[in-house]
Formats: structure tokens, C-alpha cells, sequence
């Protein structure tokens, strides 16, 4: 997005950029400056893509080169499946947040992630909860809310968010089994 920004507004770019966006919507950018005018675009080209025939879900990765340059990886997928596998690479390259990739070392090498690096699984928590309330759900009922409804991968449901939820006493699980979620019902308290 670091280079289209830069067109809004620059006379000759107009046909472009409609055809980019596939609407004049983009006009709107004109007045906006730096991240703003960014995010707008970025919202704009997802939102254009959602409307596509066969779309059923979009999501953006960041990759911020050292020189400051922002570019998007845009995935526009048909199937939850899709989606999942989308999520899991994300999150292979950036395992603490699943959204960017920054590379920033002075002599170029890519930074690599510490197998200590943890991820912060209380958002999630916090979309599940607002999600279900105090109503009862299913694991597969989470695992769509993770998937669709938030950054995070069903990867980061049971052991890091669930599991933790229940032991302090915020979940309470009824299982037909011994143990697990999969033919659980659970519900916040």
C-alpha cells in the first residue's frame, strides 16, 4: 500500500486506480495523509474483494521492508478451510501477533522469532466471551468464532485460551468424555 498511496491524487492515475479498486471510491483517500490514507485503501480493496463471486473471507499479512515500504498480502478465499491454512502461515511467519512480517536489522538479515516469544491469547478469550455470554457452545462453535472472527488460529483455542479458562474458574465445561473439548458444552461464568 506503500506505493498506491502515493497515486491518490496525482492526475493520470485516475483510470488506474478505479480499475485497481473496481470503484471511484478511493477518491476519498485524497484528503487522508500517511496511515490513515493507507488504512483507508487497504479497507477499501478487502471490502471490493469481499463482494467478489465465490469470497467468502479476507485477510490482509503485512510486510514492512527495512526501507520503511509497507506491502500487503491479500488473501481472498471461498472456503474456511482456506482460511485456516491462510492463518497457520501467517502465524508460521510471525508467532506472536499472526499479522506482519518486519524485517529492521541495519546489516539486512531477517529477524527470526524466539521459540520463547508467547502469544497473547486474551483478546481471544475476550471475543469469546462477548460472543457466547453466558449461553452454552460447542468446540466447533469456538473453533468458527477463532477462525472467522479474529486474528488468531484454532491452534491457540483449546490449550492456550480453554484450557487456561477453566482451570481459573471463567468456563465451565460439561464433557461426555473424560477430558478434552470435543463433545463438550461449554459456557462462560
Amino acid at each position: 500500500m506503500s506505493f498506491i498511496h502515493r497515486f491518490v491524487g496525482r492526475d493520470g492515475q485516475e483510470a488506474a486506480l478505479t480499475s485497481l479498486f473496481g470503484t471511484d471510491a478511493w477518491r476519498g483517500a485524497i484528503s487522508l495523509q500517511g496511515e490513515a490514507r493507507t488504512a483507508y485503501l487497504l479497507e477499501l480493496f478487502e471490502r471490493q474483494l469481499e463482494q467478489s463471486d465465490g469470497v467468502e473471507y479476507v485477510r490482509s499479512f503485512q510486510l514492512r521492508t527495512q526501507d520503511g515500504n509497507d506491502y500487503r498480502l491479500v488473501f481472498s478465499l471461498g472456503h474456511l478451510k482456506g482460511l485456516e491454512i491462510a492463518k497457520d502461515a501467517m502465524w508460521s511467519v510471525d508467532p506472536t501477533a499472526g499479522t506482519s512480517y518486519t524485517a529492521t536489522t541495519e546489516s539486512g538479515q531477517e529477524v527470526l522469532f524466539s521459540p520463547n516469544d508467547t502469544v497473547d491469547t486474551s483478546p481471544l478469550l475476550a471475543e469469546l466471551r462477548a460472543r457466547f455470554g453466558t449461553d452454552w457452545f460447542t468446540i466447533d462453535q469456538a473453533d468458527r468464532c477463532t477462525v472467522v472472527d479474529t486474528p488468531f488460529r484454532k491452534a491457540h483455542l483449546r490449550r492456550r485460551t480453554l484450557q487456561p479458562a477453566e482451570r481459573e474458574g471463567q468456563l465451565e465445561v460439561r464433557r461426555s468424555g473424560t477430558h478434552g473439548f470435543k463433545d463438550a458444552a461449554m459456557r462462560f461464568r
